[in-house]
């Protein structure tokens, strides 16, 4: 058990755990740098940011989870798609993406999350992406992504 003054002790399990945290986190920034490096500016403090989780900042860790699940997740569905960007993704579409997801750890929301991601980096979609969808999904429950989900795989549907 590791115990900092003023933090919450850990295991050593669960030290072990936010560095595999954060040896996933490398390796999505580096598969991300084709979108224009701003993953890599965004957690360039990850270092100083692991003395932080270890010392007990548990919201830090869910965030760096969240944020990579979700990376992951869009870098699939482009994978998926085809898409091989030849230019690096705005950062007016995509931080705000990144940030707003941070706090999202429900699988149906993290989907969204990703699939807006996955849109927003794409050059192919990302001309027609508008701020109005981060808005909207700001202010959605699981049920209203499943239901827009639902919707777009009976093809009622073109989006995300």
């Amino acid at each position: 058990m590791m115990d900092y003054p003023g933090s919450l002790p850990i295991s050593d399990e669960q030290a072990r755990a936010a560095q595999e945290v954060a040896k996933a986190i490398q390796v999505a920034l580096k598969a991300f740098q084709g979108l224009g490096g701003f993953l890599r500016d965004t957690f360039g403090t990850v270092p100083e940011d692991l003395v932080g989780i270890l010392g007990g900042d548990w919201l830090k860790v869910r965030r760096i989870e969240n944020v990579a699940r979700i990376v992951y997740k869009a870098m699939e569905r482009m994978k998926a798609r085809g898409v091989k960007p030849n230019e690096p993704a705005s950062l007016s579409l995509s931080l705000p993406i990144i940030v707003a997801a941070a706090d999202e750890s429900r699988d149906e929301l993290q989907d969204l999350w990703a699939r807006l991601l996955a849109a927003a980096a794409d050059p192919n979609r990302s001309k027609s992406f508008r701020l109005a969808f981060i808005e909207a999904a700001k202010k959605m429950d699981p049920l209203d992504a499943a239901v827009l989900r639902s919707a777009q795989d009976l093809g009622r549907v073109d989006g995300f």
